[in-house]
């Protein structure tokens, strides 16, 4: 555990490879869908397993178990599950079926991991530049401008009446902008 950093362990938990999806709370399973090791991990298995069928031994107890279960009788219900248990091949759709993963869906896959991996790219460049522009100060000072809507207006009020009462609290600019020496607004 010590080996792993801790940004990739919430990556291995929700690909769906090492902790099963359907075993996931609801509030968070939906994490699988900007998870890129979740498609990459549905690539590798289409990869793999397309078009692919492998031979399967049984133990003997399990093959002997298989034949006395065909000799029986039994429901067309049964059949299915004793087909599959006791299939002498496993085939690349039997994987499929049981990750649920739709095979004509290679491309789109791609699709998701690049489109996933562009958006971090942005994101973390986007990071970089707020950071370089001191900061999220830099942030915060484009954000109080654009939350100081009303610093037009009340200073055209203020210009045109001239009164030494304090402004009203329901005005924006008070909270956000104040007056410099030369009697501009500007923002904190």
């Amino acid at each position: 555990s010590q080996t792993v950093p801790a940004a990739l362990i919430p990556l291995l938990i929700f690909s769906g490879g090492i902790v099963p999806l359907d075993t996931l709370p609801k509030a968070v399973a939906w994490l699988n869908t900007i998870d890129p090791l979740y498609y990459v991990l549905r690539c590798l298995y289409i990869i793999e397993f397309r078009s692919a069928v492998y031979a399967r031994d049984f133990p003997d107890d399990e093959a002997a178990l298989c034949s006395t279960w065909t000799q029986r009788s039994h429901s067309e219900s049964d059949d299915a599950l004793v087909s599959a248990f006791c299939s002498t091949t496993i085939s690349g759709e039997d994987i499929f079926e049981s990750e649920d993963i739709d095979p004509n869906h290679l491309a789109r896959y791609w699709l998701y991991i690049f489109a996933i991996g562009v958006t971090i790219r942005v994101l973390s460049i986007l990071l970089l530049v707020v950071i370089n522009q001191n900061g999220f100060s830099f942030l915060w000072k484009h954000l109080k401008a654009i939350l100081c809507c009303c610093c037009t207006a009340y200073a055209a009020k203020r210009s045109a009446v001239v009164s030494f009462e304090e402004p009203s609290s329901d005005l924006c600019y008070v909270e956000f902008c104040d007056d410099d020496e030369n009697g501009e607004l500007s923002v904190n």
